[in-house]
């Protein structure tokens, strides 16, 4: 497990495996990291240590709306529920 803080970021992400590349890729050193290097068991002071440090939670962006923010040439489907 490691933490990559970023100063002054008040987005926090918590990624592991292929997904930290992603995440990477996508907002490079701008934000703040946790990668999970083992998933079970789930280490939840960990979590809620690194969650502490961060303004912004991602439950404030309705998943559709981040889909949107980081996948732009996406073409969005919507449906009845949408």
């Amino acid at each position: 497990n490691r933490a990559e803080l970023c100063e002054g970021s008040e987005l926090g992400i918590i990624t592991s495996g292929t997904s930290y590349q992603y995440v990477k890729e996508v907002f490079g050193d701008s934000v703040s990291v946790l990668k999970l290097g083992l998933v079970n068991p789930l280490p939840t002071k960990l979590i809620s240590d690194f969650a502490a440090k961060h303004k912004r939670e991602r439950d404030q962006i309705p998943s559709a709306a981040w889909t949107r923010i980081l996948f732009p040439s996406i073409p969005t489907i919507l449906s009845k529920d949408s």
